[in-house]
């Protein structure tokens, strides 16, 4: 008897029963088949002999890389899983021809057949594969896929995730993973099962969402899920490294030409023709295209036309494939009577594709059912990884003897057929005459189908040729290829054959060497030829085309291959697999032409093991550059010793390390007591940081320390490649080291020139996997960089390494070689805390100011149609064509100018509304005849008890003859009529009734990849509007199209037009910044009612606009709910009878509907909002209220005073309240109220200038308009109003100026003449006898007036002289003005010339 507790709920438990000892003293243990009985508060179990109990104890750390993978189909995932380091050890799937496929892929590996939602298949599997085990789930996504049902927990399907958790709580999973569809992540019913996982049963989950693409030719995008046990802990999981260059041309460069008996299972039937042409597409619409990336393979991929073959859905409805269409990957290829087929892809071709190794049983006799096998090739995202180790396939020889003596060694499959190996030999040679092959060893003919392995065939009857510069051929009587080879003045030349079958681990080259030319010895032992130095190259023996797998690294420049990483290799077999990769000569000497300074692995592998023959040393290898940057990343003693057993008695290792893009060459030598370290680097070269890899020699050769040895060197930072082929030169050979930077550069040219005239001589070489470029100088391309943006050139290298220093030495080097480095060296600078400040404010001005003035903006171009105010045209510059105006029968009139109005006029003229107004105030006729005045601009209030009509004319431009349309009032000045003519026969257009919509799509509800669509996106917007897809089939058709007449010529969309991608603000972005994408869409106006319908689906939003998509469409309204999320209002709406779909703009949501039903809706969804009538807003101020008013409270009191608005905020404080903006549709019945707390005023009426509407009453060229305009006086001199110079003389401080001089002569002779006439007395009759007394009188007056004229003449003398210095004085400030002026003016003229001269002289070179 046991007793416990059980989890999660903690309830006590007693097992009765016959227990394993075995399980006494585990912690935890799961039971299946038990009798329950439950007495009280405690759980009683009786154990059967059908009962089985597992017991979850201690165990090693190792099983957790034990895996079960459930829900397998093919179980791909275990094969990625099984690359990453864990054990599949079993699967369960519960459609029975998925594991017939199981079966061929993983032979050995157990699977159950059954459904992980029952018991009994749990309890199966705890018995088939004992627990602990980590578990790989891929449960059903059709319930949650955008290609899927999209059923959600209503699926039948989505029983598989619960039971999932089921299955890990049971088995006591350490580790779960769950991959699938990025929409089950936020699928709730999902989240609600994981979340059991985690606040029930403790175990911590992380996830990412990883995309295939960005590291293979497959697009996919999959969420994954890591759950891990509570004894184990949270488990990171980081964002994978990017490289999305790669395409299927990079993986599969040509189409496989398959069996005729295998291309019969893939070719499409006509049946599979006519469902994927159902929807309106062609075939080329499913054409894999090469140069990019393969679209998602989905669940039966190869069986989409028809039913699943495992059992999963029936076959497709044709409603559904003519509204989703369909999705496959067809190849196509061609047949014999020169047409093309369309075929799928092969179950291999796709597995690869998505970065799986297909299993050997898909290629062979046995293999299953090809569409069995495309039907679950759903590959992870992990499989990439196992893609990149090769499969050991095993592999064999076959000699073939042609008549002329030719030898060719074929490396071919131990199963592979005599018959299968002329085939491959017609394919190549395109000239063999005959299948007769003879066996050499016996003299017999072949058969066809014996095995080819290990024979040694003589071919007769076959006119053999092999063509070395021919790709198409294989190399023949080709072993090795002479390069030339100098270091340094002495002459040195030893062909020989380098090993090619075993590149990690050299044979020793200390015995004796075969093919020296002993013509001459020359000093130091080594043979001496005339001519150049020769060392051979290895070439490929590979059979059939060239993959290309450099394809994609044609177009990089040396910086971008240094960049590349190298794979990660630290055993010598897998190095080995790497090295016998080959690509094609001609690819790699492409490459070699853009290398520049940089050196692939196999130039710097060639040269130095070059170098360890011509040494001649016994014991001295050669280590693999792949395993030496391995052992420095994660080598292990074990993978140096195992090196070190195919290498016996090394005494002496050469390689070269590459090290953040550099070369580091390195050698180590054997001594007494320690491994002596060699080398030779630039003086700024970090050296220590090949320390590890030094003391796991030191291990392995069991020797306790190392001395380390290096030379520096102050040039040369690049040419790593040369400086290391040197360095081992001087040390195996004893040439001295370049002395210069000039030296190393010459020798760099001569190994690239050397190696380039060996690939051309050869069809294939070995794949280089990394270059070396040498180390930057980004202190020196930090100077140049900060000198170009003002700082001195005395302080431009002590700014840099300042820079150098506070940003990190890396991250300035990847910003001086990106796109934009002054951009990305400013981010950098700006992340820091408090930021740095590269260029001094200062520094900057001089900058500035030494920086050439910016060129002038272009003008706006004025519009093609009128401007927005209204055109005013002068009736005189206006023409009317002859017969635009009849009368009576048709009768042309002419025009007839304004001046030649009156009885005896007839015809039409033209005038404006202000010469027209006493005509039409008359009211009178003027004549018998046909008179028409034309009045052009006339008030809207126009009135006259004349007739009148309104209409539209045609006019030319007298100035460019030009033509417009203008509208004006036709009215009769005669008593016969004269109309507007109009054509008899005219072609009428056709046109159908429109309605104009804004369709939004937002990127956080739309369901796919905003990248693809952003690719397409009227074409994605369209697919969610089926309703606007245009069907011509037949009547009957019951597709969600529209249909139209058969003799109707439109389609449903008539125009597309306004597409941009927005943010959040309404800025017009990039679609990767974006957060929804606008369009605008002319459709039929029979539709408008399912557009609407539609909106709100897939994240699709549709608002109605009016024809002319100006302004939001008045039969409709929306009922906005901003307190609600998507969910309620989706279901809001379908509880409203009269929404028509769900509107939203920003984050708000709401219920659009007519307008006749918006108060009725309002009501229903808001029954405590204020109601306000589609109409017109206007804004008030209203109060004082008091303080503790809230809106309900201000909204129920002024609706009792019979006022319908709705208050909006508070604006201000007021002496005894607040003052609250309330908006209403009409002015308030009355303007104060009456309250207990006081009187309460309504001001304040929005008071906005309406915008001014855009003039439509005239249409014409804006140039045209502006000629027909009436003059407005005299013209202004243009030097006037557009002065060029205007901007410089404002900038010239103005000289004050006194107050002008009057005319004073002027003035003053007026005002004496007005003196002596007011004073003068009136003229009498003189009389005889009072002569003397008036001559008296006369004699005192003329004596005052001399007086009087005396004082004025010095008067008159003192303002002369004071108006003389006042108009010296002007005159002197003028002309200090004026030369002040002509210096401005010449400066400004010296320096503009200097600019132009500047400008126009030849432009320095820098180099």
């Amino acid at each position: 008897m046991l007793v416990g507790t059980s989890l999660p709920d903690g309830r006590p438990v007693k097992v009765v029963g016959a227990v394993n000892n075995g399980v006494r003293g585990c912690h935890r243990l799961t039971m299946f088949d038990v009798v329950y009985a439950k007495g009280g508060a405690r759980i009683e179990l009786l154990l059967t002999d059908l009962s089985v109990v597992i017991a979850h104890g201690l165990s090693p750390v190792d099983a957790i890389m034990r895996c079960v993978e459930i829900c397998s189909g093919a179980a791909c995932s275990s094969v990625g899983l099984a690359a990453a380091g864990f054990r599949h050890v079993g699967s369960v799937e519960w459609r029975a021809p998925l594991v017939e496929v199981h079966r061929s892929c993983h032979p050995g590996i157990p699977i159950i057949h059954g459904d992980i939602a029952d018991m009994s298949c749990l309890k199966e599997l705890a018995q088939t594969v004992e627990p602990p085990f980590s578990m790989m789930a891929g449960f059903s996504c059709q319930p949650y896929s955008s290609a899927g049902s999209q059923g959600g927990s209503g699926d039948e399907r989505s029983g598989t995730v619960p039971a999932t958790v089921t299955a890990c709580h049971l088995l006591q999973v350490p580790v779960l993973l769950i991959e699938n569809v990025t929409q089950a992540r936020t699928n709730q019913f999902v989240r609600a099962c994981l979340q059991q996982l985690e606040s029930q049963l403790g175990y911590s989950l992380n996830e990412v969402c990883l995309r295939l693409e960005d590291n293979w030719c497959t697009r996919r995008f999959r969420w994954w899920l890591v759950a891990t046990h509570p004894s184990i802990g949270p488990i990171a999981l980081p964002e994978w490294p990017k490289h999305p260059s790669l395409n299927i041309r990079d993986i599969m460069p040509f189409i496989k030409p398959w069996p005729q008996e295998v291309l019969a299972e893939l070719i499409l039937s006509d049946h599979e023709v006519s469902r994927f042409t159902l929807d309106g597409s062609t075939l080329r619409k499913y054409h894999v295209q090469l140069d990019g990336k393969l679209p998602t393979s989905l669940h039966s991929s190869g069986c989409q036309a028809d039913a699943c073959p495992c059992g999963c859905r029936p076959e497709f409805s044709d409603q559904l494939i003519r509204q989703k269409g369909l999705y496959a990957q067809l190849v196509q290829i061609p047949v014999s009577d020169g047409s093309v087929v369309f075929r799928h892809l092969h179950p291999c071709e796709l597995a690869l594709l998505n970065g799986m190794p297909p299993p050997e049983a898909w290629m062979g006799p046995d293999r299953p059912s090809l569409k069995a096998l495309l039907t679950r090739l759903l590959t992870c995202a992990r499989d990439l990884f196992p893609s990149l180790v090769t499969p050991n396939v095993p592999v064999d020889w076959t000699m073939l003897t042609y008549p002329d003596g030719t030898t060719v060694r074929v490396q071919v499959r131990s199963d592979t057929t005599v018959i299968e190996l002329f085939q491959a030999e017609l394919a190549l040679s395109q000239d063999a005459t005959s299948d007769h092959w003879i066996d050499a060893a016996t003299g017999q003919t072949l058969d066809y189908y014996a095995k080819a392995a290990g024979l040694n065939i003589l071919v007769r009857g076959a006119r053999h040729t092999a063509a070395a510069s021919s790709t198409d051929h294989v190399p023949v009587a080709v072993s090795s290829i002479p390069i030339p080879l100098d270091f340094g003045d002495q002459d040195v030349s030893v062909p020989m054959d380098l090993p090619v079958d075993n590149p990690s681990g050299p044979s020793d080259v200390g015995g004796p060497m075969t093919g020296v030319d002993s013509s001459g010895v020359a000093s130091g032992g080594f043979a001496s030829v005339s001519g150049p130095p020769t060392v051979a190259v290895p070439v490929s023996d590979h059979a059939g085309p060239v993959m290309d797998t450099l394809l994609s690294l044609r177009h990089l420049t040396g910086y971008q291959l240094a960049a590349l990483l190298p794979p990660l290799v630290t055993e010598v077999s897998t190095c080995e697999r790497y090295r016998q990769a080959v690509a094609p000569a001609n690819t790699r000497l492409a490459i070699l032409a853009n290398e520049g300074r940089a050196m692939g692995d196999d130039e710097v592998s060639l040269h130095l093991r070059a170098c360890i023959q011509l040494s001649g040393r016994p014991g001295t290898r050669f280590l693999d550059t792949l395993l030496a940057v391995g052992w420095l990343q994660c080598g292990t003693v074990c993978k140096v010793q195992e090196w070190l057993q195919l290498v016996p008695d090394t005494t002496c290792i050469v390689t070269v390390v590459s090290v953040q893009d550099h070369w580091m060459p390195v050698v180590w030598s054997v001594g007494i007591c320690e491994i002596q370290v060699a080398m030779w680097e630039h003086a700024d070269v970090d050296i220590d940081c090949l320390n590890p890899l030094h003391g796991l020699l030191c291990t392995a050769f069991g020797k306790p320390m190392f001395a380390l040895a290096c030379t520096r060197r102050s040039y040369a930072r690049g040419y790593c490649g040369a400086s290391a082929v040197a360095f081992v030169s001087h040390r195996l050979l004893g040439h001295d080291l370049p002395a210069s930077e000039t030296a190393l550069a010459a020798l760099h040219q001569d190994l690239k020139a050397s190696f380039a005239e060996s690939c051309r001589a050869a069809v294939a070489l070995p794949k280089p996997w990394c270059w070396g470029l040498g180390t930057q100088d980004v202190i020196g391309l930090a100077s140049e960089l900060l000198q170009s943006h003002g700082v001195p050139q005395a302080q431009a290298t002590l700014r840099a390494k300042l820079v150098v220093q506070a940003l990190g030495k890396q991250e300035v080097q990847q910003a001086l070689h990106g796109v934009a480095p002054w951009k990305s060296l400013k981010a950098l600078a700006n992340m820091q805390q408090p930021p740095l400040q590269m260029v001094l404010p200062d520094e900057q001005a001089q900058h500035s100011a030494k920086r050439p003035a910016s060129k002038p903006k272009k003008a706006q171009q004025p519009g093609k149609f009128a401007p927005s105010k209204p055109a005013e045209l002068d009736p005189s510059k206006l023409i009317i064509a002859p017969g635009a105006f009849c009368a009576g029968d048709d009768e042309p009139l002419c025009q007839v100018p304004f001046a030649s109005i009156g009885p005896l006029a007839s015809g039409v003229i033209l005038a404006t509304f202000q010469d027209a107004v006493p005509f039409l105030q008359a009211g009178q006729l003027l004549t018998q005849k046909s008179l028409a005045l034309l009045v052009l601009h006339a008030p809207a209030d126009f009135q006259t008890s004349l007739q009148w009509s309104t209409v539209r004319f045609a006019a030319r431009c007298s100035m460019n003859q030009e033509p417009m349309l203008i509208t004006g009032h036709l009215v009769q000045l005669g008593r016969t009529v004269a109309y507007q003519y109009r054509a008899k026969d005219t072609p009428s257009i056709l046109s159908v009734e429109v309605a104009c919509a804004r369709v939004l799509v937002f990127q956080d509800q739309w369901e796919g990849k905003w990248e693809d669509f952003a690719a397409r996106p009227v074409k994605h917007v369209l697919s969610v509007l089926s309703c606007l897809q245009t069907c011509r089939n037949s009547p009957d058709c019951q597709c969600p199209g529209w249909h139209p007449e058969p003799d109707s010529s439109h389609d449903a969309v008539l125009d597309v037009f306004r597409r941009q991608f927005f943010n959040d603000t309404g800025r017009a972005v990039k679609w990767d910044k974006a957060t929804h994408f606008s369009v605008m869409i002319r459709y039929v106006k029979a539709l408008e009612t399912k557009v609407l319908c539609a909106s709100g689906s897939h994240g699709v939003f549709v608002e109605p606009k009016t024809e002319d998509a100006l302004r939001p469409h008045e039969d409709f309204q929306v009922v906005w709910l901003p307190q609600m999320d998507f969910s309620a209002v989706a279901h809001k709406a379908k509880c409203e009878v009269d929404c028509l779909g769900i509107a939203r703009s920003g984050k708000r949501l709401g219920l659009r509907v007519h307008v006749q039903h918006f108060q009725r809706v309002f009501t229903s969804a808001k029954p405590d909002a204020v109601y306000l009538a589609p109409g017109n807003r206007l804004t008030f101020h209203s109060g004082p209220w008091p303080f503790g008013c809230d809106r309900k409270s201000i909204a129920k009191f002024l609706k009792a005073s019979g006022w319908e608005c709705r208050p909006l905020q508070p604006i201000q404080h007021v002496s005894g309240g607040l003052m609250w903006s309330v908006q209403a549709v009409q002015e308030p019945p009355q303007n104060v109220l009456t309250m207990q707390h006081g009187q309460v005023v309504i001001t304040c009426p929005d008071t906005k200038p309406a915008m001014p509407e855009v003039d439509s009453a005239t249409v014409g060229n804006a140039k045209t308009l502006e000629l027909c305009r009436p003059a407005d006086g005299l013209a202004a001199d243009p030097w006037l109003t557009s002065d060029p110079w205007s901007k410089a003389v404002q900038q010239v401080t103005p000289t004050p100026v006194g107050p002008p001089a009057p005319h004073v002569l002027q003035e003053l002779e007026q005002r004496i003449e007005k003196t002596i006439l007011a004073k003068m007395p009136a003229t009498d009759r003189m009389e005889v006898d009072d002569q003397d007394q008036r001559l008296q009188a006369l004699e005192s007056q003329f004596q005052q007036l001399a007086n009087r004229q005396t004082s004025l003449e010095s008067t008159v003398q003192e303002h002369h002289q004071q108006s003389t210095a006042q108009v010296q004085s002007l005159q002197q400030q003028m002309k200090v003005q004026l030369d002040l002026q002509t210096q401005q003016m010449q400066c400004m003229l010296t320096d503009q010339m200097a600019r132009i001269e500047t400008i126009l002289a030849k432009k320095p070179r820098t180099e």
